[in-house]
């Protein structure tokens, strides 16, 4: 089987198992979305979002949320470095958070898939496996997360599908490899 293929069967299992409201979905797809484009501001704002509608959504594994709290954390560790315009603006145009967002202090939550967690992944390795633990976590934290918006919010399946999913495939790839 192929990696492309590896990635569908994937995608298809995550989206009959795991249900999320549309807007939570939403919340999460925007997220994914930010996330690739390098807006690493609005990533963490959409994360934060998305914890707070999964938390009134029942039956979710709580490898969702550590996904989500994966992918923020990666946006934290990588805001400051930022080089597109930041994506806070009021209705006239002017970025009212500039100057306090790049000094603004985030609440920082290191989270990881610990062994039992890890067999809702795609990659399902051991510790002893794992070339680079932060890549690991955050690509199986994308891919579990593409899927899970991907089923539950439609409307944005199309965006989803345009800016993630050949990332996530060359990204799955490279632990096909090993």
């Amino acid at each position: 089987m192929d990696v492309e293929e590896q990635f569908d069967i994937y995608i298809s299992r995550i989206s009959e198992d795991i249900h999320l409201n549309e807007d939570t979905a939403h919340w999460i797809a925007l997220m994914l979305i930010a996330f690739r484009m390098d807006l690493f501001d609005r990533t963490i704002s959409m994360a934060d979002k998305s914890q707070r509608a999964l938390g009134k959504v029942a039956d979710i594994p709580v490898q969702v949320a550590k996904a989500i709290a994966i992918i923020r954390e990666e946006a934290i560790q990588k805001v400051s470095s930022q080089k597109t315009i930041r994506s806070s603006f009021d209705w006239d145009g002017q970025d009212s958070s500039r100057d306090e967002f790049v000094a603004r202090e985030y609440e920082s939550v290191t989270s990881s898939f610990e062994p039992p967690e890890r067999d809702l992944l795609i990659v399902p390795l051991s510790d002893e496996e794992i070339p680079a633990p932060d890549a690991y976590m955050r690509d199986n934290a994308l891919i579990l997360l593409y899927g899970v918006a991907r089923a539950g919010s439609p409307l944005d399946a199309q965006a989803l599908e345009e800016h993630l999913r050949d990332y996530l495939v060359q990204r799955l790839e490279l632990y096909d490899n090993e």
